[in-house]
């Protein structure tokens, strides 16, 4: 009975899992992206996308990445180049961080020491991107020396390798971490962390008022933006500390945010004007609005 009682259970799973097709981890577009950088980018390239995507950043574009799914050690510069408000910061956090890992690597060879995966395409070394902050007298000092980032232009060596920055659609979905990680305060151990919620569900907008009305619920909006083929229309109004709206119009997605999250490289880059980044990036791989690559310049 036992037996019989399993072949009916087997035969009823088998039936339905036959009709149920695997559902992509990584979309179509993201790596076509990935493939189109494995030409366009020189082979010693470093590319700086989202940790969860390191693997197949690894696979489709044959690059080293700064973190994947077993390497977290660059996770909070990762984060915090997607959540800063500030290009200029975004650029040289990567660029401390490649003079680092450059450094580290040439001390390693001196000492004799190998990759850990020796004979493979792309060699890996233990290093760590964090260690000249670990390093420093204090996490005031630290936190300081980050946040001037922001604000001057600091020197770094010349002969680094290329950096590509990749931010992707996929993002919204995963920016409230991303976001957690990416304010991090090196001095109290917390994160601080943008807002971010999906809608689902029928929604109306009063564009004289600036409100949201979603099931019988109203929400005083600060801006609009409208993802379209081409490009994204925003719309603004004079509401401090209101919640930002945005919707794609291609995927039927919409996502409410406060500014923290809104004005940050992952959406901007992404979805904003190219040129406005122009000093810091450059633009090699558009495929708006789903992803786009950056080289940081």
């Amino acid at each position: 009975l036992q037996l019989v009682a399993a072949i009916l259970v087997f035969a009823t799973v088998f039936g339905s899992a036959v009709h149920v097709g695997p559902s992509p981890v990584l979309p179509k577009s993201y790596a076509e992206a990935l493939v189109s950088l494995k030409t366009k980018s020189p082979p010693d390239a470093h590319l700086w996308q989202w940790w969860d995507y390191g693997y197949a950043a690894q696979y489709y574009a044959e690059r080293w990445t700064m973190d994947d799914g077993a390497r977290q050690a660059g996770l909070y510069p990762l984060a915090l180049v997607h959540a800063t408000p500030s290009a200029l910061q975004a650029s040289q956090v990567i660029k401390f961080c490649a003079s680092v890992e450059m450094a580290q690597r040439r001390e390693m060879a001196d000492k004799g020491i190998k990759p850990m995966n020796a004979g493979a395409q792309i060699p890996f070394y233990p290093t760590d991107p964090l260690r000249p902050l670990k390093e420093m007298e204090s996490p005031e000092q630290a936190r300081s020396y980050v946040e001037a980032m922001a604000k001057e232009r600091f020197s770094w060596p010349a002969e680094v390798p290329s950096q590509y920055l990749i931010l992707s659609w996929e993002n919204m979905r995963l920016a409230y971490w991303i976001s957690y990680f990416g304010n991090w305060d090196m001095v109290t151990g917390k994160g601080t962390p943008g807002q971010i919620l999906p809608l689902k569900g029928e929604m109306s907008i009063d564009l004289t008022k600036g409100i949201l009305n979603t099931a019988g619920k109203q929400t005083v909006l600060a801006g609009l933006s409208l993802v379209g083929e081409r490009r994204t229309v925003s719309r603004s109004w004079p509401t401090e500390g209101a919640m930002f709206l945005l919707i794609n119009d291609l995927n039927n997605e919409a996502f409410l945010m406060d500014d923290v999250i809104h004005d940050s490289m992952m959406v901007r880059m992404l979805l904003g004007d190219p040129e406005e980044f122009l000093p810091y990036f450059e633009l090699v791989e558009d495929g708006y609005p789903w992803v786009r690559a950056y080289r940081v310049k």
